[in-house]
C-alpha cells in the first residue's frame, strides 16, 4: 500500500533529483529504493495531501540538521527557502 509517508519520500527525491514529473519518478523510483507504484496512483495521493504539508515536513526535517550536515545533503536552496 503507498502510504503518505511513501509519497513524502517521493516527493523529497524528485527535489533533490530534479525530476520533470510523476511519469518520469515512476521510472527512477525502484532505482532510488522507493516503493514502486504507476504515476496515477502518484497523482491520487499527491492530490489529496496538501503541499503546505510537505512543505512543513521538509523545513521541519532539515532544522534537525545542523549546517555541515545540511549543506552535505546537497538541497537546493529554493527548497529551503
Amino acid at each position: 500500500k503507498f502510504t503518505v509517508y511513501s509519497l513524502f519520500l517521493f516527493l523529497a527525491e524528485a527535489a533533490f533529483q530534479g525530476w520533470d514529473g510523476y511519469r518520469d519518478g515512476e521510472q527512477r523510483m525502484h532505482g532510488v529504493g522507493l516503493q514502486k507504484v504507476d504515476h496515477s496512483t502518484l497523482s491520487k495521493k499527491a492530490k489529496d495531501v496538501p503541499f503546505e504539508c510537505f512543505k512543513q515536513l521538509l523545513h521541519l526535517l532539515t532544522q534537525q540538521c545542523n549546517r555541515k550536515t545540511r549543506r552535505g545533503l546537497g538541497i537546493p536552496t529554493e527548497l529551503l527557502i
